[in-house]
């Protein structure tokens, strides 16, 4: 799969991609989604397990996104 620049194309919303986030966020690459979470507005989102409150959609910028890959078959 290639890389695929924001610039040029966007996922789906809602669609679970590979992101590459800006180095800030402090992993490289990372599953994330693209889309509207509530107040929050359209934009990247990392989904980060936080210990007392579940899962929260942190927002990121990212610069290349790839679909994830088919899952292995038995």
């Amino acid at each position: 799969m290639e890389w695929i620049k924001c610039s040029d194309k966007l996922p789906d919303d809602d669609d679970f991609v590979l992101i590459w986030p800006l180095p800030d966020f402090g992993v490289e690459l990372h599953v994330g989604q693209y889309g509207c979470f509530g107040k929050k507005g359209h934009g990247w989102y990392a989904q980060v397990y936080e210990n007392y409150s579940g899962v929260e959609f942190h927002p990121i910028v990212v610069t290349h996104w790839q679909p994830v890959p088919v899952p292995p078959t038995e």
